[in-house]
């Protein structure tokens, strides 16, 4: 028979005790809340909050947190307030690596998806342009996802929502970066080549 031992000392992969992992119930909740969300349901302002507050479920569950975050931008613009968007940065900050995209297939066809799309760009526009200011966004990876984002084809109007997209984006980010492949990106993107993507 194994020994029984308390759950406050109770050791998990080495030494990472049970207090440092998130509480079970609020990793359903968050996995309930981005299902929530992509069904169209609203979230009440209190959900949305109490997982804004979980730095341990934001260490834990990086990717599902910032899927949460990029899925209320897309599906529930109007509860997105600078001072929300400021809060997702924060808890995003210390577990962003250069993994973590913000312009990628997945997040642009999900933004097409959303009923409130003018709202949804404008919102991540913010987003990016505040993950600039507080260096979670280089020029550099910046660069990166957007040639990326040029492999595959895409619509015009989507094409140009991302080079007004760029455009704010350069702005965050000054000329003290080297953003002349974002340039040209941005312009590419914009249509003014009279070419489809």
């Amino acid at each position: 028979m194994f020994p029984v031992v308390p759950a406050e000392t109770a050791v998990i992969k080495g030494t990472q005790k049970v207090e440092n992992l998130p509480k079970w119930d609020n990793v359903m909740q968050l996995q309930k809340c981005v299902k929530r969300l992509h069904n169209l349901e609203e979230l009440e302002s209190g959900v949305i909050d109490e997982i804004l507050k979980d730095s341990i479920l934001a260490k834990k569950c990086t990717n599902k947190v910032i899927e949460f975050g990029f899925s209320l931008i897309v599906f529930q613009p109007a509860v997105v307030t600078s001072d929300r968007l400021e809060s997702f940065v924060n808890l995003w900050k210390p577990y962003w690596t250069s993994d973590c995209r913000v312009i990628c297939s997945r997040n642009i066809m999900l933004l097409c998806q959303g009923k409130q799309t003018e709202s949804s760009w404008t919102i991540l526009s913010q987003l990016i342009n505040l993950m600039i200011k507080k260096e979670l966004l280089s020029a550099e990876q910046l660069e990166r996802e957007c040639v990326e984002f040029l492999r595959q084809d895409w619509p015009i109007e989507v094409a140009k929502k991302v080079s007004q997209l760029l455009y704010s984006s350069l702005e965050a980010l000054g000329r003290k970066a080297d953003t002349e492949i974002i340039d040209w990106i941005q312009w590419y993107c914009s249509g003014n080549d009279d070419e489809q993507l």
